[in-house]
């Protein structure tokens, strides 16, 4: 996860004094605002229990700051907070979660209330779920579980995700919704846009099918992950693994089905859509995929034949993300954390640049993102991706790529 601070706002209180108001966005969405006393009070409960572990706070100014101390004090600010987030001891820490919590109640002025939350399945289906609209995601998903009949002991496998443009069985993963992020409350964040929450796998590792498998309801979960993805075009499986897929699919033999798309190409990985990328030549589009295994981007040529380029990840010395690709960071650190768990040699560290730029308007990201029309979404990002020397293909996408 990866928080920054876009954007601030000056603000008067009652006796006419001067504040500003920080708005926190996570992976690129609005989180919460803040005052830096909120940001102070949670410092000084934090470092009551690690300390020295807590990257220095910035400091207090007693006269009126300039416009440049205040940037400053941001962009301090936001150094803190993606330093003390990037400590897993920390960021799941039940203060820091219950201080986010109340942060996105008190931004979003939302009372606790009983409601009825759905929550989309991947085929299109959804569960109801009786939440109060103060439940974080790692709640929500609890209740989904038990909806759906899942073992407790799969829930580290599964988690909640904001998807948009859901129409026809077609959708784009929008964001991994944090455990302590209130789904209700980012919901009615997005206003008028089509998004859902919505159930999905979250590991990359390819043994651990064999473990949800196990289990009936999860066995279920994955099978209709796997058509959809397939239905997507999220795979490339040749003419006879299609046949054999389609016809498995049609008699209900759900680990059968699972079985046969272990072995199609791409089978796993997760896809952002359809993105302008500089190589071989300017305005190519391109498809980018992460995998367990590899970084896979898919370019159309101009003679409509497609090229592809892969990065073996246990080569990849450094993940450097600009702009909007949080999504993608969020796939990398995950594949890196799976890797971790198996003490397997990764040669570099994942990392998310974001260009130190005020956007001083209540504008949030969203629009910011939404102002350039021509692509989706998703692939309004920059990424700059550095592999080994013999990984160099990638070294002419800069600012116009991902």
């Amino acid at each position: 996860m990866h928080f920054n601070i876009p954007v601030i706002e000056e603000q008067i209180d009652q006796l006419g004094g001067r504040f500003m108001v920080y708005h926190i966005y996570l992976d690129g969405f609005l989180c919460c605002k803040m005052r830096y006393s909120d940001i102070y009070r949670l410092d000084e409960e934090l470092r009551r229990v690690f300390g020295d572990c807590l990257p220095p706070f910035p400091p207090k100014y007693y006269l009126s700051m300039t416009e440049t101390i205040a940037d400053k004090r941001r962009l301090l600010l936001e150094q803190y907070l993606q330093k003390v987030s990037a400590n897993a001891s920390i960021s799941t820490y039940d203060v820091f979660c219950m201080f986010l919590i109340k942060m996105q109640q008190e931004t979003f002025n939302i009372p606790v209330h009983n409601c009825l939350q759905e929550v989309l399945l991947p085929d299109g289906h959804k569960v109801k779920a009786d939440i109060q609209s103060s439940d974080p995601a790692e709640r929500v998903l609890e209740i989904v579980f038990c909806k759906l009949e899942l073992p407790r002991q799969l829930m580290g496998y599964f988690s909640l995700f904001l998807v948009e443009g859901i129409n026809g069985g077609q959708y784009s993963v929008l964001k991994k919704l944090a455990p302590f992020e209130l789904p209700y409350v980012s919901l009615k964040s997005m206003n008028d846009e089509p998004c859902m929450v919505m159930i999905r796998k979250s590991f990359f590792d390819p043994e651990i099918d064999q473990t949800v498998m196990a289990s009936s309801c999860g066995l279920n979960l994955l099978y209709i992950q796997a058509v959809s993805d397939m239905e997507m075009g999220c795979w490339t499986p040749t003419n006879e693994q299609l046949e054999k897929l389609r016809l498995l699919q049609e008699t209900g033999q759900k680990k059968e089905f699972l079985e046969v798309a272990q072995q199609v190409k791409h089978y796993g990985y997760e896809q952002a859509e359809v993105c302008i990328c500089d190589h071989p030549v300017p305005n190519s589009p391109a498809v980018v995929r992460v995998g367990y295994e590899e970084i896979n981007c898919c370019t159309q040529l101009l003679s409509n034949q497609a090229e592809e380029t892969s990065f073996e990840i246990s080569k990849v010395r450094c993940w450097s993300v600009r702009l909007l690709a949080f999504l993608l960071s969020t796939f990398m650190n995950q594949v890196g954390a799976e890797h971790a768990a198996k003490n397997l040699d990764m040669h570099g560290e994942m990392q998310i640049e974001v260009p130190d730029v005020q956007i001083k308007k209540k504008q949030g990201f969203f629009k910011y993102m939404k102002a350039d029309k021509a692509r989706p979404l998703l692939t309004r990002i920059k990424s700059a991706v550095q592999g080994s020397k013999e990984d160099d293909v990638f070294e002419g996408i800069e600012d116009k790529d991902l």
